[in-house]
C-alpha cells in the first residue's frame, strides 16, 4: 500500500472487517469485554466507541485516473451488496437511512461525505453495532475515500420521543449527545498511529 493515492490503492477489506466483528459480536460476554479495535482489521482510526476503517482511495485530481474512481465504485458497490446481503434483508433492501440532519450523519456530510441526490447513506445492524460505508472527498477533493464507519447501533437507531423513565430520558441525551459530538474526520495518508 502506497502513501499516495496516484490511481487506485486498495487500504483494507471490509468483508473481512465486518466477518471479524460479527464473530466476536456473537459471542454472548462480548458485549462486557473490552476490546480493541485493531483485533477486525487494519488500518483502523480508534475513536473510542466508534471506529473507522478505510477501505480504499483513488486519486480525482486533475489528470487521475478515471479507472481509479471505477475501482472504488465497484468495491463500494461490492461491500454494498454483501451488506444487503448478510445485514440487510437480502433482495428486499430493508437497509436503514442513516439521518443526515442529526449528530453522527451531519459530521458525516461536514468532513467531506458523499450522498448522491435523491439518495441516502445507509447503515446495516451487525449485532450492537451499525456499519456505515462512506464515500467522500478529502478537503482539496483530490482524493475520493471510502470506509467503513462502525458505531454504537443505538447511535442511529430511532428513539421513541416519549422515553418513558427518567433513566431512559437520561440515556436519549446522552446518545445524542455522543452523536452529536462523534468525530467521522480523517485524511490519506493515515497519522502513523492509524496504521
Amino acid at each position: 500500500m502506497g502513501d499516495d493515492a496516484a490511481g487506485f490503492v486498495q487500504v483494507s477489506d471490509g468483508v473481512q472487517i465486518l466477518t471479524a466483528l460479527e464473530r466476536f459480536l456473537a459471542r454472548p460476554s462480548a458485549v462486557a469485554e473490552t476490546f480493541s479495535w485493531s483485533e477486525f482489521g487494519h488500518p483502523v482510526i480508534d475513536r473510542g466507541d466508534a471506529a473507522i476503517y478505510p477501505l480504499a482511495v483513488a486519486s480525482v485530481a486533475e489528470g487521475g485516473d478515471v479507472d481509479a474512481v471505477s475501482e472504488l465504485a465497484e468495491m463500494e458497490y461490492g461491500l454494498a451488496r454483501y451488506c444487503v446481503h448478510f445485514y440487510g434483508g437480502d433482495d428486499f433492501h430493508a437497509e436503514n437511512e442513516v439521518d443526515l440532519e442529526d449528530g453522527f450523519g451531519r459530521n458525516l456530510l461536514a468532513s467531506g461525505a458523499i450522498v448522491q441526490s435523491g439518495s441516502s447513506l445507509n447503515w446495516w445492524a451487525v449485532r450492537s453495532r451499525a456499519a456505515v460505508l462512506v464515500r467522500s472527498h478529502d478537503p482539496d477533493r483530490s482524493i475520493l475515500r471510502l470506509a467503513l464507519h462502525v458505531v454504537p447501533r443505538e447511535w442511529l437507531s430511532d428513539m421513541p420521543l416519549n422515553s418513558g423513565t427518567k433513566r431512559e430520558a437520561s440515556r436519549h441525551r446522552r446518545i445524542a449527545k455522543q452523536r452529536a459530538a462523534s468525530d467521522v474526520a480523517w485524511s490519506w495518508p493515515l497519522p502513523d498511529e492509524a496504521r
